[in-house]
Order: structure tokens, then sequence, then C-alpha cells
């Protein structure tokens, strides 16, 4: 989506929102003067664009710490490093990963998808890859030493089909993963947790005895434990294990604790312990619907996270255990984004932490307080209303910048299901957001007057088919629109009340839209029926009744006013992909713009102005593929390379033709290792990303040359009144127009 169309708080330029007032003929005259004899801006000769937030998603796996303040944690597919007990972190390597163990401070190891093992023998500074010689999922690994370390896993590639026997992977090595050998200690199991303490190791898993007759286990798989006590030297497996167990944890050889599941009028969960090794387990705790983990950090002091509700998204509670996990007592409660599916609890260097999807949380006071942790930043919205100030929306929360966002402040959570949000300026502000399924199917729209410390809801939808969002918009203060997949939201009176249209009977859905005006919108839809292309629609009256062009093979369309618009259409040439832009600059009659030999595929464009214009096109062929951001200042017909890279792929935001954004897609990033880390990269740009940057024509004045002489008569006086009278108009037509090219891109 484009960025909002900026209408108060800090002016762009100066008086540029203000409507064009009566002037003087000597104010027009000199007004006249600076407009003819103003030179193009150009562009300084600092870079183009700035990275200036480069961070992983806020998705936590695995976690080690080797001393109070030193530890790992895998954010995403990012490994984050702290020296501080985890009051902040530090992306120490772009590496895929499920789960990290280190056997000191310098030599450590992380595993991930397709048999992936990354080694570092200096603490993290560097890594390098290691033959697992297999491409099985590692999901777990235990560092025992400097040469000696076990990891499990099981299954390989992704698909929907179901294999009912996939391949496993049992591995150790002592020679510091020089050689990674799978031991596989019971070929009829598959394991999923592993811990290592000294000689002894276990491993929680499945198994299953196949019966060789028919190929399949006669009874189903059963819950194992493989357990050692002379480092693999012998092995036995434990089938007294709880049902569905997990979370298993040891302080010694002989103590530890899982969680497991009873039956008793449905699955309940309860926390186990065992003193004899594994061989053993008894149940512990009372009942409680449903654990998400459990911690100790000796033979008696530990805690247990336990859910409220059927999913940990809506908190859970923390209780305490002196005695070995017999009595338990209730000590927090914490709360958690709605975007939060899992959580787990951990003892590491004296503090414990609770992390997982979107959940990121350390106690140093045994479980009674606990404080987010500064991590990183993943955005479901971004909005700029300002060359330094936006809002954005990441896991539930509402964000804010004053630098351009290089640094983000957190003002607190948003408002039920918003993933939208849109700010007029520093108070009044929107969000939105639904749930897509029956019952529960809504679209909500909340509105603030106080910087986002409270939230009004405003509109509720629940007649329109499909709520998801194509586009959220405010031409000036009072009029916006939301632009829904299935019709479309107007305001008049600055988000306070909202009226809703549908599509037209003969709209399947809505693939874009954008303003031209309060009541001015076109719109690229999908017509109904099988194998019909998008087409591009028109409203003059605030989207109450639509006018259909014979214009096909849309993809997106951009207005600066009502007269300056871009559509793209999608062409295939010897079985590739391009991109056309066409351009009007009348609103009515359309021309094939773009000179630059055949555009690829563009996945964004916008516009500022009449001439001034980004697009972010992506080029691919048998040796992969290349993305680069273009500029034009000349309306689209030529385009020059400004910023280029990898997986550069993302959304484009400008406030003026100087200052914007591009905010890479968070679902595709730069890394290294099997599956590319999932990142939010923003750049900025502070002189339209280098290159010239057009200027905008304005209206031609013809005046009277100075020292004519004047014909005496009185209509020839009329005349000059009217020419000064047209000039006034054309310049309030001017002004009009640097307003809404200041306003919106």
């Amino acid at each position: 989506m484009r960025p909002m169309h900026t209408t108060r708080g800090e002016s762009l330029h100066a008086g540029v929102f203000a409507r064009p007032r009566n002037f003087s003929l000597i104010g027009l005259l000199l007004l006249m003067v600076g407009v003819l004899t103003a030179t193009p801006a150009t562009a300084n000769a600092s870079s183009g664009w700035e990275l200036i937030l480069d961070r992983p998603p806020p998705s936590f796996k695995g976690m080690d710490f080797v001393s109070a303040g030193e530890g790992w944690l895998v954010a995403g597919a990012g490994l984050l490093h702290t020296t501080d007990g985890g009051l902040t972190w530090q992306e120490q390597a772009k590496l895929s990963g499920a789960d990290v163990d280190f056997a000191d401070a310098d030599h450590g190891w992380l595993v991930g998808l397709s048999g992936a093992i990354f080694a570092t023998t200096d603490g993290g500074l560097t890594w390098h890859e290691q033959s697992s010689s297999t491409d099985v999922h590692l999901g777990d690994v235990a560092a025992v030493s400097a040469t000696e370390a076990w990891a499990v896993g099981r299954g390989t590639g992704f698909s929907d089909v179901v294999d009912p026997d996939p391949p496993t992977a049992f591995l150790h090595t002592t020679d510091g993963g020089q050689t990674w050998v799978d031991v596989d200690p019971f070929p009829d199991a598959w394991f999923k947790e592993i811990v290592a303490l000294g000689d002894a190791v276990w491993a929680l898993g499945r198994y299953c005895s196949l019966d060789p007759q028919h190929g399949f286990c006669p009874f189903g798989p059963i819950n194992v434990l493989a357990r050692t006590t002379d480092r693999g030297e012998t092995w036995s497996l434990e089938m007294d294990v709880p049902d569905r167990p997990e979370d298993m944890e040891f302080v010694d050889e002989r103590r530890g604790w899982m969680i497991g599941t009873v039956e008793n009028n449905g699955p309940v969960s309860h926390v186990f312990g065992t003193t004899d090794g594994g061989i053993t387990w008894n149940q512990l705790a009372s009942a409680f619907d449903h654990l998400l983990g459990v911690a100790f950090q000796d033979e008696m002091l530990g805690w247990r996270l336990s859910s409220i509700g059927p999913r940990p998204a809506s908190g859970a509670t923390v209780d305490i255990s002196t005695d070995g996990g017999r009595d338990w007592r209730q000590i927090s409660v914490v709360g958690f984004p709605s975007t939060a599916y899992s959580a787990n609890l951990s003892f590491q260097g004296g503090k414990l932490f609770i992390t997982g999807d979107n959940v990121a949380l350390r106690s140093t006071d045994d479980g009674a307080t606990w404080q987010d942790m500064s991590h990183p930043l993943v955005f479901n919205s971004m909005r700029f209303y300002t060359r330094t100030d936006g809002y954005a929306i990441s896991g539930g929360q509402v964000l804010r910048t004053a630098d351009a966002g290089q640094t983000w402040a957190t003002l607190g959570p948003a408002p039920s299901h918003s993933t939208q949000v849109l700010f007029l300026d520093q108070q009044v502000g929107f969000a939105a957001g639904g749930l897509c399924c029956e019952p529960a199917q809504r679209f909500e729209i909340y509105r603030t007057e106080d910087g986002a410390k409270t939230w009004q809801l405003v509109h509720r939808i629940k007649s329109l088919s499909n709520s998801s969002v194509r586009d959220v918009e405010f031409v000036d203060e009072n009029h916006g629109w939301f632009a829904l997949e299935g019709g479309f939201l107007f305001t008049s009176d600055g988000g306070r009340s909202w009226r809703e249209e549908p599509l037209p009977e003969d709209w399947s859905h809505l693939v874009a839209v954008d303003l031209a005006g309060p009541d001015v919108a076109w719109a690229v839809f999908r017509p109904t029926g099988i194998g019909v292309p998008n087409r591009l629609g028109h409203s003059k009256d605030g989207g109450r009744t639509w006018e259909t062009t014979n214009i096909e093979g849309l993809e997106r369309v951009e207005f600066v006013d009502s007269d300056h618009g871009w559509y793209q259409t999608r062409i295939w040439d010897d079985g590739a992909s391009h991109t056309n832009i066409y351009a009007t600059t009348d609103g009515a009659t359309w021309e094939l713009i773009n000179t630059r030999p055949l555009l690829a595929y563009v996945a964004e464009f916008t516009f500022v102005d009449a001439v001034n214009g980004w697009l972010n096109e992506s080029r691919c062929d048998g040796a992969g593929c290349t993305y680069e951001v273009l500029h034009t200042a000349d309306g689209g017909r030529t385009w020059s390379g400004q910023l280029s890279g990898e997986r550069l792929l993302g959304e484009l935001q400008f406030v003026d033709e100087r200052t914007g954004w591009f905010w890479l897609d968070p679902n595709r990033g730069i890394g290294i290792g099997d599956g590319s880390p999932n990142r939010t990269q923003l750049y900025h740009t502070t002189n339209g990303g280098g290159g010239p940057i057009g200027v905008p024509s304005t209206p031609t004045i013809q005046l009277p040359k100075v020292g004519a002489a004047l014909p005496a008569s009185g209509a020839n006086l009329l005349s000059l009144v009217l020419v000064v009278g047209g000039f006034g108009l054309s310049l309030s037509a001017a002004g009009f127009a640097v307003a809404r090219y200041a306003r919106r891109p």
C-alpha cells in the first residue's frame, strides 16, 4: 500500500496545505516572479538510499547461556547474542536454525532444516557449516564438550503429502564436528528432544515396532525415552513414559521433569518427575488445562508455565515450586500478544525466560515480575505522515518513530486483531483489522485522538464477504477510504462515521484501488466468471456507482490528482513475464509510456507528482533473480536504477519528491543456510534516491508586456482585469496542484 496523504502535523512545504486565498495584484506579481524563476531541485552528493533498520522477526526458538551474562537465542532465522543477561540482544549471524547449544563460551553448535549444522570455536564471531551427511530436519542439539555433541531430527523436504515413515537422524560427533555419525540406537524410533549431562544422555521420542507382514504398527507408536549412562556405548529404551511427553529437563543424572498428559474427561496436562534417571516417572502436580513449559534450577526449585484459554495468545500464569514439583503456587500472570501461538519456559544464567512466536520475556526475580526483552521488530503495517514521523503495528503493539524509522517506541497494545495503521497527525489515527471466519467474521475500525493512548471502536462490518484490506487512504483530514477485497468504506467526517458500499454485482473481488479526490476513485477488479481478465473501474461519487472501462489485464493503478495517473499490465514474451506502464494526463485517455526495454515483473510502483515516481522491479532467468528500485523524473517515460540487490522486494512510501522509504517484505529476506531468514529491512532516502528530480510543470501565464501602450477604452481596462483575474485563478489552481503533490504520492 502507498503511504497516507499527509494532511496535518508537520508541513512538508510552508503553507502547502492552506486553501488559496484572494491575493493583491502586487502580491500576485511577486509570487509569479518566484514561480517563473524557481530552479529545479537537484540531488545532493550523499548516498541515495540508506539501510536504517535490519531486523529478524520476533519468533524465538532455542536458547542457551554459558554464564549469567552471556547467551545465544535463535530468533526467527537469525542468531542473537547477549552479554548482559538478556537485557539487550545483538544479531550475531544471519543463520537459519531451530536450536543452539554451547559447551563453553567458545564452542557451540546450531542446527536446522535439511541437516544444517553450523559450528563456532570463537564464541559465535564466526560460524562454519559442517557436513551432517543427512537432509533430515534437525530440531535439537546438545553440546557435551568442545569436541562432543548430539543432534536429533525427523523428516525431510516440505510437502502436503503425509509420509507415514519419514527418515530420522540421531547424530553424534566426538571430533568437534569434523565427522557426524548417525548412531541410530533404535531403528524403529524417532526423537525430538535430547539432553546430555556428562556421560548421561536422554532422547525423548516415539517408537513403532513394525509388523513385518503388514508394514505398520499394530498398536500405534508409543512414547519412549532412550537413555545411556556411558556416552552411548550402551542404550536402554524406557517405555514407562507419560502420554504426549514434551519439555524434558534434567538437573543431574538422576533427577528430571517433563510435561505429560492424563485423560480426565479430556486431556489434562501434568508435571511428571523422575529420581532414577528416567526409568520411572511419577505424576507430581495437580491438574491444569494446558502446560506450556517447565523449568528447574535445582532438585527443589522450579517453575511451570500454564496457558490461559485455548492457546497461549490470551496469556499465561507462572507457578513456582520449592519442593521438587509436588506443590505449586501462582506468582504471576503474563500477557501475550494476539499473534503468539507458542511459548516456552527456560531457566538460563540465573534468570527465567519465556520465548516463542512474538513473545520474549525475562524475569530476574524468580518469575514474580517480567520485562519485555529488547528484541527485533517485524511490521504488519507501517505509515509515515511527515519526513520523520510514522506509526506501525508489530506483534499486536502500536509503535511510533520520530527519526524516520531508525528507532521505534512501543506505545501500547493495538486494538483487537488490528493489523493496519494510519495516522493523520501525532494525535489522530486509525487502526483496523478483522477475523476471517464464521461465526466470528468481522472487520473493525478504531480511532484515537490521543496518540494511541486510548482507542474507540467507530465501525464494525459483518456483511462484506471478504474483509482483506487492499488500501487505506485519506485525501484530506476529513475524507478517507478503506478499500477491502469485498467492498468499500468511506468517511467524510474524519473517520468518526463510515459508510459501507459493496462491490458492483458483476465484480468478483477488488484487486487494487487508488483515490484521485475525496469522491473520485479508480479500481482494478476481477469480474465474475472463470478466466476473465482484470478490468479498470472509475467512480466519481464516492463508490456509489462505478463506470467500467474497456481496459483489461491490469494489476495496479495509481493517481496523484484527477488528471495524472498510471496503471500497469503484464504481458508474456517467449515464456517470460514483462510489465507495461500506461499513463494519462487528462484522466480519460491512456498511452503506453515506458521506453525502457521491457520492464520485468514490477512488484510495486508509486508517484508523488506528475513526473516523479519509483518502482520495484525483479528480473529472473536460469541463473537466478535480480531486484532493483528504479526512478523516473519524466512521468514514467524513462527509468534509471537506484538500488539493487538480492531479494529486494517490498513497499515504497514517499511523503514528497525527496523523502521516502523502501520497506522490504518480511516474508523475503537475506541470509545464509537453508531457508532465508525472514527480516524487516527498511531503507530511507532524503534526496529522492539519488539522481535528477523532476519538477512538475506550472500553468503558462500570459501578461501584457512591460511598457506596452494600453488602449484607453473601458473595454480594454476590463480585459486587463480579466487577465489578472485569470492569473489569480491559474495561481489558485497551481496552488491546489502543489498541495495535492505534497499530500500524496
